[in-house]
């Protein structure tokens, strides 16, 4: 049964439980339900478990200024099934994109937040890589029209966001200026060639060491995570005509009227991914194709990726807090790299599987595990040989013929026409009955009609 982390009430990461949840029952046309490989942690969920969220772009809604909804929303995995109006993927691809309530077994989300995944990453890496890829592609090339030549400020520089900026800069020729917290995440930026790194834990000193050594450069864009001082320090190195303020952090933040009344010559914008995404999601989308172009023509590369194991969501939480975390943080499920147990050598595309019973609601759930395991070939028997609902995304790869498998008559005639020895026998018939056993003999009936095959 599917698992997820959910919390009942905010306040500590203690209160996150590891339980079984309800399956979705049925897709919406632009739905899709993958089986999750992998999902980063992000600094805002942890703030979400804590209670500590307070969200000041919301405008009018009270309650969603302190209530972000679920945790979880960068996710890579495998298509299990899909609504009516998905037409790019089919079961068992590999995909990424953002999810949201991404921290279990499967998550169900818009067709147009995923892309399908390439050879070039792992699925762990690919999923450390959505929210802060396309934040700044937003932010630095839809909103900021970044070029060669530009002076870029980003806040805590070795986090995920600041280490996406890097790449950025490196892209499009710009120059770099960071902050950071620690000694080890000075040495990360200065080795990716950031050479000017100053201090994201002391404003009065980010302030004196940016005028001692750059005197009275000016930048052209901040991206800014920080609160408190370092928000008007940052503005102040702005270029006063053509400088552009990015916002990305949710605490402390300052309203357009606010930023309007101190900088009135400042491009400001506080970037809203996660409103895009739910209430945009193809131009979130959009955003999330321009990031995976750059992948495959190896503008952009992994981030630095620290994985736990799904069941140890608690204590990669904890680790975020501490703020020691380099890049991004990544929870991966025992089923990645799809060791799942099934032999998927190439014999599998060479013959079927034949499940009877197979239109009930066990034999259509082993039908779709086979065919995400690399089984091409699925036959289904059942009486009534109807094509069962559920599966009609799979009718490329699963048919139904009808027989009745107490009909022993029938059962030889069936094997007798086989064209091909199949794969393997999957017995999920069955009646069920508040009365004595029945002297039934249709399994070895089944075995009688299948002992010379090599299964």
């Amino acid at each position: 049964h599917p698992h997820k982390w959910v919390f009942g009430e905010r306040g500590s990461l203690s209160n996150l439980k590891y339980l079984p949840v309800l399956v979705v029952e049925k897709l919406e046309a632009d739905e899709v339900e993958i089986q999750v490989d992998a999902t980063a942690a992000n600094f805002r969920d942890v703030l979400n478990v804590l209670g500590s969220y307070i969200d000041r772009t919301v405008d009018v809604d009270d309650f969603l200024k302190t209530n972000p909804g679920p945790i979880g929303g960068d996710v890579s995995g495998r298509v299990l099934r899909f609504g009516s109006n998905v037409k790019n993927f089919k079961v068992g691809d590999k995909v990424w994109g953002v999810g949201s309530d991404s921290f279990g077994d499967r998550v169900v989300t818009n067709q147009h937040l995923l892309v399908k995944s390439s050879n070039r990453l792992s699925q762990a890496e690919y999923a450390g890589l959505p929210i802060v890829t396309m934040t700044i592609e937003h932010s630095l090339v839809n909103l900021a029209h970044i070029k060669k030549g530009d002076w870029v400020l980003v806040h805590s520089g070795a986090g995920g966001i600041g280490q996406t900026v890097v790449q950025y800069c490196k892209i499009f020729g710009a120059k770099l200026v960071a902050t950071c917290s620690s000694e080890e995440k000075r040495n990360l930026l200065t080795s990716q060639g950031v050479e000017y790194v100053f201090n994201s834990r002391d404003p009065e000193d980010f302030m004196k060491s940016y005028k001692t050594i750059l005197g009275e450069q000016k930048l052209r864009i901040v991206v800014n995570s920080l609160s408190d001082n370092y928000i008007p320090y940052s503005m102040d190195l702005l270029d006063s005509t053509d400088g552009i303020f990015i916002e990305i952090g949710k605490r402390g933040i300052w309203t357009d009227e606010e930023v309007s009344a101190e900088y009135p010559g400042i491009a400001y914008h506080r970037v809203k991914l996660d409103h895009m995404i739910a209430k945009q999601p193809e131009e979130a989308g959009k955003l999330l194709q321009a990031v995976n172009r750059r992948i495959e023509e190896s503008e952009l590369h992994t981030l630095a990726t620290k994985e736990y194991d799904m069941k140890n969501a608690i204590e990669a939480f904890r680790f975020l807090q501490s703020g020691k975390n380099l890049g991004k943080l990544v929870l991966v499920n025992g089923h990645n790299n799809y060791n799942t147990g099934v032999q998927t050598d190439s014999n599998v595309a060479k013959g079927s599987v034949i499940i009877t019973g197979g239109t009930g609601s066990l034999g259509c759930h082993l039908a779709r595990w086979l065919i995400m395991n690399g089984y091409q070939s699925i036959q289904l028997l059942s009486r009534s040989g109807k094509y069962p609902p559920e599966l009609d995304d799979l009718k490329d790869k699963v048919s139904v013929a009808s027989l009745d498998c107490t009909d022993r008559e029938a059962v030889n005639g069936y094997f007798e026409k086989l064209n091909k020895t199949p794969l393997g026998i999957v017995c999920c018939a069955g009646v069920l009955r508040d009365q004595m056993l029945p002297n039934s003999n249709d399994v070895e009936d089944l075995e009688k009609y299948t002992k010379d095959y090599d299964l």
